[in-house]
């Protein structure tokens, strides 16, 4: 008889206690589906939650030895518990799910066909939101386009992390050494083979989501800086046009004052007073602080780099 093919699940959680009783349930009927032809494991990343979440991971792994459990000591946030995930995996192919359950895990059905079909890389692809409010739904559509021009139309229209990689695409994964990650883009960079499964995320049935208003900005900029150079080339492609406008008007100015002297009015006075002179000091000063902190994101993240510090450290494990 052939070896059955391996499947490694891997699923972030961070207070998620009544969402995984559920996902435990419907990934045990899954599980029987597939039992026949593949092997499969469940690998929950748990960053530090505060609720009941790890004595009920305890209990999971205790019963069925498939399931496996790691515990960060601190929140290291969501692309911390994808790599973790990623180093971990033992499978012929990787499945990202969040355990909120807005992305159906019935879905990884669908996904595995693909992966059989011979493609490398199978990304959800979301056609229908039902979570969020408005603000929010605008923001992740305006993220996804700004990201994606940004990375040369890199990550496919509406991709979300629920997705499948195949054991190639987690070996390069494990290749890429970057603690400041942003895995959607970086699993699209690589390449491979790679193809879409539509499917309607689901509004959360338990609590609310951890994504609060701060927490959307700053991972918006980090994943941003994580992911493309762009803002670097912007910043220095305005700066050489705010010199050569200077320039330009300084030449203006002075062929004004020759002219003038002899007595041709090239061009009008310009009217007394301060206001014009403060709005443009405030323009460009508020410009330059902003390109200061464009170019300090990407001095942050190359100290990061440089002091090699871990991207998350395990508290502990089991089965693992």
């Amino acid at each position: 008889m052939l070896n059955k093919k391996k499947i490694s699940i891997v699923i972030p959680a961070w207070n998620e206690y009544e969402s995984l009783v559920e996902i435990h349930s419907r990934l045990d009927n899954i599980e029987k589906k597939l039992n026949k032809k593949y092997e499969i494991e469940f690998i929950v990343i748990d960053n530090h939650s505060t609720d009941d979440t790890p004595r009920l991971m305890r209990k999971y792994c205790e019963d069925n030895s498939k399931w496996r459990y790691v515990r960060f000591s601190r929140n290291f946030g969501i692309e911390a518990s994808f790599s973790q995930g990623v180093d971990l995996a033992n499978g012929d192919a990787l499945i990202f799910l969040f355990s909120d359950m807005q992305d159906p895990p019935e879905k990884i059905l669908d996904l595995i066909d693909k992966w059989e079909d011979g493609y490398d890389v199978v990304y959800g692809v979301i056609n229908q939101r039902s979570d969020g409010r408005i603000l929010e739904k605008i923001g992740a559509i305006v993220l996804h386009k700004l990201l994606n021009r940004l990375s040369g139309n890199v990550i496919p229209r509406n991709a979300a992390d629920f997705q499948l990689i195949a054991r190639p695409v987690i070996n390069a994964l494990r290749l890429c050494k970057e603690k400041n990650r942003y895995m959607r883009g970086l699993v699209h960079s690589l390449g491979f083979r790679k193809t879409g499964v539509p499917f309607s995320r689901d509004p959360r049935k338990y609590g609310s989501t951890k994504m609060g208003l701060f927490y959307r900005i700053n991972y918006a900029i980090t994943s941003i800086s994580a992911f493309s150079s762009a803002p670097l080339l912007m910043a220095s492609i305005f700066g050489v046009f705010l010199t050569a406008l200077s320039f330009i008007g300084s030449i203006l100015y002075f062929l004004s004052k020759i002219f003038n002297y002899y007595g041709i009015e090239l061009l009008p006075t310009p009217p007394a007073g301060w206001t014009t002179l403060i709005l443009l000091l405030l323009f460009f000063n508020g410009v330059s602080m902003l390109f200061l902190g464009v170019i300090g994101k990407y001095i942050s993240n190359i100290y990061i780099e440089v002091k090699g510090r871990p991207g998350s450290v395990i508290e502990y494990s089991i089965g693992i």
